[in-house]
Parts: structure tokens; C-alpha cells; sequence
């Protein structure tokens, strides 16, 4: 098997296992791949891990970033639902990490945002916000995870242009954008919209 077919056949089964599309599954990989240590790749919100292990394959595929994937994992309500509160979860998460070979690569933090980036002191080169969905969920990691971000660094807000969480956009549109400090990099359907930071 080549490196070609191993990538595609890690994205065929990638798609199979949450919500994202087979494109937004192979937009992950592609753009994890960029991410060179020092700088680490964080996802705030996993749920099943489908979003994660596509970050994680990337950077094995790539130039071996880590990967840091945070949720509440039904430490407490996070008001999206039983489906994102689900304690099994962190289980099930796991053992795609396993299934991967990411085990090395890919940890695993049950915290709230808010709690692990009052702590956080490793560059960011891709940051993926997917925790809370509301517009003062989004704007807290936002104003919190974003300076992080390395210059050059990937940022991928998702849930945009999706009409039950309005708020994602808001805070893009709003706050991300007329900062200065970010670019559109592409639009990946149906909900994953990305960013670069400025050099």
C-alpha cells in the first residue's frame, strides 16, 4: 500500500464515523499536515472523536504535531444535549485513537475550555473551536484560545453557516474578522470555515 492509498483509506473510514462530510474529513487532514512542532494542534470539543482523529492522522501523515482534544465529556451538561454529554464518549474516542496508531500523538483532556487555557502555555498552529455553541460560548474561546495561534497558524471555526447556531458566525463576522489580524481561507461545506492568521 502506498502513502497515497493509506491516506484514502484512513479518510473512507474517517467519514464514516460522526457528522463531518468526506470533504470536511479530508480538509482536516490536509491542512493538520502543515502543522511543524513545536507548534500543537488543539480541537475544543470531540464528542466522538471523528473531527480529532482526522487532526491526528494529519499530523502523522505530516510533521508529527501533537494533538490535544478537550471536552467535558459528560463532566457536567454542556447543554448541547445528551449526544455531546454522553460520559462513553471519552471511551469511544479512545479507542479510534487506538484503531489510528495516534496514541503517541493525540491526548485526550476532559476539562472545560475555559479551565485548560488558564493553564495552556504550547504555540497553537491549528485551532479548531467546536466546544460550546452559543454566541458567549463561542466568543469566551475565542477571545481565550485565538492568541494562541501561532502567525501563519490555521484556525477553523465550525458550525458557521449553520442556522441552528447563529452565534459562530457572529463571533467570525463580528469579533474574528474586523480584528485585522485574520484571513478567509476557505469555506469547507457544510459548516467548517477556515482561517490563517496574519504573518
Amino acid at each position: 500500500m502506498t502513502a497515497t492509498d493509506e491516506v484514502q483509506d484512513t479518510l473512507d473510514f474517517l467519514a464514516t464515523l460522526g457528522g463531518a462530510s468526506r470533504m470536511e474529513c479530508e480538509t482536516r487532514v490536509r491542512y493538520a499536515m502543515e502543522v511543524s512542532p513545536p507548534a500543537v494542534i488543539v480541537e475544543l470539543g470531540v464528542m466522538v472523536g471523528q473531527g480529532l482523529c482526522c487532526l491526528g492522522c494529519g499530523a502523522r501523515f505530516g510533521q508529527g504535531a501533537l494533538s490535544f482534544g478537550i471536552d467535558l465529556f459528560g463532566m457536567r451538561p454542556s447543554g448541547q444535549g445528551a449526544a455531546y454529554d454522553n460520559p462513553a464518549n471519552m471511551a469511544t474516542v479512545r479507542g479510534y485513537i487506538e484503531r489510528f496508531g495516534l496514541s503517541e500523538l493525540v491526548t485526550l483532556m476532559q476539562a472545560d475550555t475555559a479551565e485548560a487555557v488558564a493553564q495552556w502555555e504550547e504555540p497553537i498552529g491549528l485551532l479548531v473551536v467546536d466546544a460550546g455553541h452559543d454566541y458567549e460560548q463561542v466568543l469566551a474561546d475565542a477571545k481565550a484560545w485565538l492568541p494562541h495561534v501561532v502567525p501563519g497558524g490555521l484556525l477553523l471555526m465550525h458550525d458557521a453557516r449553520n442556522p441552528a447556531w447563529p452565534g459562530v458566525d457572529r463571533v467570525i463576522n463580528e469579533e474574528i474578522l474586523p480584528s485585522g489580524e485574520w484571513d478567509d481561507a476557505e469555506f469547507v461545506p457544510p459548516f467548517s470555515r477556515w482561517l490563517r492568521r496574519k504573518p
